[in-house]
């Protein structure tokens, strides 16, 4: 007797990437019943969560090695990461994009030493080079994000470099989704910015 397999996590997000209704049925139901597809399915899930990427395929292909490869770019000099992530097509992903923000903010929500606005600028690069299997209003929302957290871990001294991220941050915003939740972030963003000038 042969014992069934069960689905990869590729596989999971490729059904619900379909955005057929009963293919998801199926994998919710199946997900519901079997405790590892279930177990693949919240995985998936909290990849599009992490990365606020709407296409759970991207999310599993760029999340799961996004964060090796951005620990390998930052593993360089500081001064080659722009021209790398020109050159290097894996590195010009949402995912590497994201974690570069993720942990310029998380550096940023901790108060703590570290580059911050390299981070945040570096995602700003990488989105500059998103291609158009991404979309572009998505691509504004990520830019504003990244602008506005540049602009909030400026140092004390830079408000000319933190008036242009402000700006940039600002304008990305008008060109992206209309999201309520990025506007707030933004918006939060650059009042921290603030802050530290006054």
């Amino acid at each position: 007797m042969s014992h069934a397999q069960h689905l990869e996590l590729a596989d999971i997000a490729a059904l619900l990437g379909k955005y057929d209704p009963p293919l998801l049925a199926v994998c919710r139901h199946l997900a519901a019943v079997c405790e590892p597809c279930g177990e693949q399915l919240r995985r998936v899930e909290a990849l599009m969560k992490r990365f606020r990427h709407w296409n759970p395929e991207v999310a599993v292909a760029e999340g799961l090695v996004a964060d090796g490869l951005l620990d390998a770019l930052l593993a360089t000099h500081p001064a080659s990461w722009a021209s790398q992530v020109e050159k290097e097509d894996d590195l010009q992903t949402w995912g590497v994009a994201w974690v570069a923000l993720e942990r310029a903010r998380a550096i940023l929500d901790r108060q703590a030493e570290g580059p911050a606005q390299e981070l945040a600028l570096l995602a700003v690069k990488v989105a500059g080079h998103l291609g158009t299997v991404y979309h572009p209003d998505w691509i504004a929302d990520l830019k504003a994000l990244a602008h506005a957290t540049a602009a909030a871990a400026a140092p004390p001294d830079g408000t000319d470099g933190r008036l242009r991220q402000v700006a940039a941050a600002t304008e990305a915003l008008q060109s992206g989704t209309g999201e309520e939740t990025v506007a707030r972030e933004v918006v939060e963003l650059l009042a921290r910015a603030f802050e530290e000038t006054a």
